[in-house]
């Protein structure tokens, strides 16, 4: 017979297996090798938009890094101001510059360089999202046997160029690294020392290397802040400055208390949730000694960044992990009854009837996180998306200069890092804060895009030139905003678009869908572009 493993209190110790786990049949190797390949699927087969982080704190910066301040990237005042760690964007820049050289040294078409840089990021990213995954099947491993349930979240959010997402990889991977035995023997040390037990602890070299280790990340961080930014600054510091000492976050929208947990936490979990609420309360009352930690992180986190007015869903996905390991100690153990019920304990033409039951509910709640998987990848707010894929194509076709106008909310669409070509001209409208103003300024401050929307007739007509009619150049103006080649709007600004510019040379060549629902009026309807027709 096959001793168990030595563990304390149930949590195995590193480097010891399970007799008959699943593992043994396939290396990790394998497996890591598996989840690359499946998030590299996933990475690529995004066509929808999520949140301008995902290019504007990450990619925009990376493109100014690799190709130079006269690229075209949009840098936005958070950068300015040196709120942001040049870390993550230094990664995809130096992802972009090999992309590029690996093109100009194999002498690629000019379309083919185009669809490298577009890739190359997210393929970056499944790469990063994969070690994620692979950790936390590895932290899985430490508290109970391995299972897998899909999760939409992760298919829809794991894979986009956030820092959440790399948040979310580092924290896994030092959960599942931890030394878990090390603080549960400090707990118990006393009752094993009366026992005469030696209790293993780690020594002064152990402590050592990780005081040498944070002290090389920060002077890694600080010589990157200080290469990118051309001065010695702290960001975080600055960051906390600006946002919670001249509340800046709250000019980008305030929520409710609960939000996180009316709102955040149902859509990390959807279907999952009732078996997330049970194993943590379960956890709670007497649970596993790593999933009570992991249980007491999750709420200690959710509830310290609940005190913040500004919130958003991704700002607690670096403790989706934690969830799912949550998650499945109450899935698994809602299951096993019902198998064991069926077979032994009810009469046999019951059996059958009540196991098809729980394998069907079990199947309605994988395939509905399929379904919202799919949906928020593949359709929902795909427009603003597909709309860059056209443009490009239009560019391509015409061999001068493209100028283009995005009449929307700001940020909604991603931008030299889906325009690519040097050549495309773009503008768009702002949201710039109120930054270093008194309270009384910014309380009735509006931001160009506010101003937009407040009235769109006046802006246009009093901002840009008349609009040329058809088959004359756009007209030139000292004063005044010229027109562009293409003009991008949402189905919503139509009417005012068709009042401002009737009889002018614009018409519609191009509108995609982008959305059946938004919660934000000024997106409504589908992506539409106006071109300036020359005859």
């Amino acid at each position: 017979m096959t001793p168990p493993p030595q563990s304390y209190n149930g949590v195995a110790l590193r480097g010891q297996q399970r007799v008959g786990h699943p593992a043994e049949t396939f290396s990790s190797r394998n497996i890591l090798l598996f989840i690359v390949a499946f998030r590299i699927l996933n990475s690529l087969s995004l066509q929808t938009f999520f949140q301008p982080d995902e290019y504007f704190q990450s990619l925009e910066p990376a493109w100014q890094m690799a190709f130079g301040k006269d690229s075209g990237a949009w840098i936005t005042w958070e950068w300015e101001h040196q709120l942001r760690s040049s870390i993550h964007p230094t990664i995809f820049a130096g992802v972009y510059y090999i992309s590029s050289t690996l093109a100009d040294l194999l002498k690629v078409s000019y379309h083919t360089r185009v669809e490298l840089l577009l890739a190359a990021p997210k393929v970056t990213q499944a790469a990063i999202t994969a070690l994620g995954d692979y950790y936390t099947w590895k932290l899985g491993e430490r508290v109970f046997e391995p299972g897998s349930r899909a999760a939409w979240a992760t298919w829809f959010c794991s894979t986009r160029t956030l820092s959440n997402c790399l948040e979310v990889t580092l924290t896994i991977i030092a959960l599942s690294l931890w030394p878990w035995h090390w603080s549960l023997a400090a707990t118990q040390r006393d009752e094993r020392d009366e026992a005469g037990l030696r209790v293993p602890r780690g020594g002064s070299v152990a402590e050592s290397a990780d005081e040498l280790t944070r002290g090389l990340i920060l002077a890694l961080s600080v010589l990157t802040d200080r290469l990118y930014y051309q001065t010695w600054t702290f960001p975080p510091f600055r960051f906390l400055y600006f946002n919670i000492a001249q509340s800046l976050s709250i000019f980008y929208g305030r929520n409710d208390w609960h939000y996180y947990f009316s709102q955040g936490l149902p859509l990390l979990l959807t279907t999952a949730l009732p078996f997330g609420l049970l194993g943590i309360w379960r956890t709670l009352h007497g649970g596993h000694f790593i999933r009570l930690q992991l249980a007491v992180t999750v709420l200690f986190v959710t509830f310290t960044l609940s005190l913040i007015s500004h919130k958003e869903v991704r700002f607690i996905y670096p403790i989706l992990p934690a969830l799912h390991i949550l998650t499945a100690e109450a899935l698994v153990s809602t299951i096993y009854p019902f198998q064991h019920v069926s077979t032994s304990s009810l009469h046999s033409h019951r059996a059958p009837r009540i196991t098809q039951l729980w394998k069907s509910l079990l199947s309605i709640l994988l395939a509905v996180n399929i379904l919202i998987a799919l949906y928020t990848t593949l359709i929902h707010q795909s427009g603003v998306i597909s709309v860059l894929t056209y443009l490009r194509k239009e560019h391509g076709s015409r061999n001068t200069t493209t100028t283009i106008g995005f009449l929307m909310p700001c940020h909604s669409t991603p931008w030299r890092s889906h325009l690519i070509h040097p050549s495309m001209h773009a503008w768009a409208l702002t949201c710039e804060p109120p930054v270093n103003l008194a309270p009384a300024a910014r309380a009735a401050y509006l931001d160009e895009a506010d101003i937009f929307y407040a009235d769109p007739d006046s802006f246009l007509r009093t901002r840009f030139a008349p609009p040329p009619p058809l088959g004359e150049k756009v007209r030139t103006s000292a004063e005044k905003k010229q027109w562009p080649d293409y003009i991008v709007f949402f189905e919503q600004l139509q009417p005012v678009m068709v009042g401002v510019l009737r009889g002018s040379g614009y018409a519609e060549c191009w509108r995609g869908f982008n959305s059946h629902w938004h919660d934000d009026w000024r997106r409504k309807g589908d992506v539409v572009v106006w071109c300036l027709r020359e005859l």
